[in-house]
């Protein structure tokens, strides 16, 4: 369950889990496995020091600030008069706007087939990978005295559009 809510005294409590970033290792798994195993086959020394190589890599790319970003459990609450973040409470009069942000979509490109595009294997599949993320990449954010304060990420479009709404009818915005 990506999020869920308990109501109590008037306010709304918010425990927002964030969905997983997808696995860059089986992403990569069919495009890198033939020359890996030839790495392998040539050299017992250089198929170790390519395997090694490969998992500094794909560890240290799972934890890129991309992969990571806003991707951590969070909980919030609303009433009638604001939002409590993280110790901190906004007042609805000072709360602008709610907004749904994809931290990714600046460099979105979307890939629904790789034929389509001619480009190699690798690529292709890091063009998937990329819009994979990017699915799971969505946060909610409340703009509050001219700074964004994102209340909720990694999420997908309708778990941020259900909070986006639910938190909107609990301090009576319009939703558009």
């Amino acid at each position: 369950m990506p999020y869920r809510k308990q109501a109590e005294n008037h306010t709304t409590t918010f425990y927002v889990q964030p969905e997983e970033a997808p696995s860059l290792l089986k992403a990569l798994l069919l495009p890198i496995a033939i020359p890996w195993l030839i790495s392998w086959a040539l050299s017992f020394y250089f198929g170790l020091i390519l395997t090694a190589g490969l998992a500094i890599w794909i560890y240290i790319a799972q934890r890129s600030r991309n992969v990571t970003l806003y991707r951590h459990p969070v909980n919030f609450s609303v009433n009638a008069d604001g939002v409590t973040f993280n110790g901190m409470f906004y007042k609805k009069d000072d709360i602008h706007r709610l907004i749904i942000r994809n931290h990714l979509n600046e460099q979105y490109v979307f890939v629904s087939d790789y034929q389509a595009y001619h480009a190699p294997v690798s690529t292709a599949r890091g063009l998937q990978l990329r819009q994979r993320l990017t699915a799971v990449s969505y946060r909610v954010d409340m703009e509050s005295n001219g700074t964004a304060i994102a209340l909720a990420g990694g999420l997908t479009e309708p778990t941020a559009y259900a909070i986006l709404a639910d938190v909107s009818r609990l301090m009576n915005f319009k939703v558009s």
